[in-house]
């Protein structure tokens, strides 16, 4: 398993005039890239670009990067290390970043701005006030919570003096018609000589203007109404055919036994699927859903009375049992 370790400056920025450029290509800076979520919305919005770098410093994710993407332009490098001339060297269009998510997330201590996470956010944006040549988009990502913080605050101070319009949102794929709930908070933001083709609001906004427009195109136009009265595709969509061997993947029979009333439970014909956390091996609530196998000889019904809202609920659960 290899990986790129920390390595010079040199090494890692590609100067503009260092290779032949298409100008039509916008030029990429992929901060805490993660497993490369951005980078595929860019390759699904079919903007032409090219990486400069890609940096994250955890190893895990890197691997994953690189088995999507490749090696080339990417980096295992702690962005602290970055100064306002290697940025400013990199000539870049575009900046996408999301930063670390403990310091406020639902769940953590909340130390915002005072958590060492924060340190190499707080960084970069000292680093975009400082830059003579400004990205014309920076595009970040986090997790709820986000907005109330004081990194928020600074975030948006940094694009205000920088000269950036910009627009917060607060948005789950749901929303654009994939079977998934992960609230999410987002800013994008272009240099003010640039219109969004929106009007930008101050308010924190809960959809995306003309979302239809950026809606997953089901192949099958199996979208249902869900209970936001969404239009959502089914998990069938979305599922990879293989003939791997899932054996090792099933949930042991004492843990369903244990936990089926607050495991989150789909097959492929639901519209929904949790949002998954790093827990999801380890807790069965709230980390995340769990797949239904379809074949009914691995299948037994719990029926199960419950109270809602002091409604009683008869609810049919059906969970995968190995025989």
């Amino acid at each position: 398993m290899a990986l790129v370790d920390d390595c010079s400056h040199e090494k890692v920025l590609q100067k503009e005039n260092s290779i032949n450029i298409d100008k039509e290509r916008y030029r990429l800076l992929e901060l805490y890239c993660g497993i490369g979520g951005m980078r595929f919305a860019l390759d699904a919005a079919r903007i032409a670009y090219e990486v400069v770098a890609a940096i994250d410093i955890n190893p895990v994710v890197n691997t994953i990067y690189q088995h999507n993407f490749g090696s080339q332009g990417h980096y295992q490098k702690n962005i602290l290390s970055f100064t306002t001339d290697d940025i400013e060297d990199m000539k870049l269009d575009i900046i996408t970043m999301s930063p670390p998510c403990q310091p406020f997330t639902r769940v953590g201590l909340k130390k915002d701005t005072e958590d060492e996470r924060s340190k190499s956010f707080l960084h970069i944006l000292k680093i975009i006030n400082e830059l003579q040549r400004k990205p014309f988009y920076c595009l970040l990502e986090n997790v709820q919570g986000f907005e109330n913080s004081e990194a928020r605050n600074a975030l948006i101070q940094t694009m205000e003096t920088s000269g950036y319009r910009y627009q917060e949102f607060l948005l789950t794929p749901q929303d654009f018609g994939i079977p998934n709930s992960r609230l999410r908070y987002y800013l994008i933001a272009k240099l003010r000589e640039e219109r969004f083709s929106f009007i930008e609001s101050q308010q924190l906004l809960r959809e995306m203007p003309n979302v239809n427009s950026y809606r997953f195109q089901c192949p099958k136009n199996c979208h249902k109404i869900n209970i936001d009265e969404k239009k959502v595709c089914s998990l069938k969509q979305f599922l990879e055919k293989s003939d791997e061997n899932f054996e090792p993947y099933l949930i042991p029979d004492h843990v369903l036994l244990k936990y089926w009333s607050v495991l989150d439970i789909v097959n492929e014909n639901s519209c929904n699927s949790c949002c998954f956390t790093k827990a999801y091996h380890r807790y069965a609530q709230g980390t995340g859903s769990v797949l239904l196998s379809n074949q009914p000889s691995e299948c037994f019904i719990c029926h199960v009375a419950q109270c809602a809202v002091g409604i009683k609920v008869q609810m049919y659960i059906v969970v995968a049992r190995r025989t």
